[in-house]
């Protein structure tokens, strides 16, 4: 028993049960992971737009509207804002985009 524990488990549990086990802890595991990028981004984007607000402040007496340093960090806030919208559907939508990868996968087999 101590030596071969697969062939132990092999004759106690149906493949059938193990198969469905095993989608089960996959499309488990992709909930967390995508939850864990999604909390990732979201930590990220509060440091950005702190980052950002804070040069504007620091900024704003020193030069001029048209000053090509305001315009990029005008343009960097408008990518965080975009990363915010892609980290809160990773962090909340994580269930449907694993219901999508999984239907993607099942194209190509049937």
């Amino acid at each position: 028993m101590l030596l071969f524990p697969s062939t132990l488990v092999n004759k106690l549990v149906s493949s059938s049960s193990k198969i469905k086990t095993n989608e089960a802890f996959s499309s488990m595991l992709q909930v967390v992971a995508f939850g864990l990028l999604g909390l990732y981004l979201l930590f990220n984007v509060v440091s950005d737009f702190a980052y950002n607000f804070s040069y504007l402040y620091q900024i704003d007496g020193l030069t001029n509207d048209d000053n090509p340093l305001i315009i990029d960090t005008y343009a960097r806030i408008v990518a965080t804002v975009a990363e915010l919208f892609f980290a809160l559907y990773l962090l909340f939508g994580t269930n449907r985009l694993v219901a999508f990868l999984k239907k993607a996968r099942e194209l190509g087999t049937n």
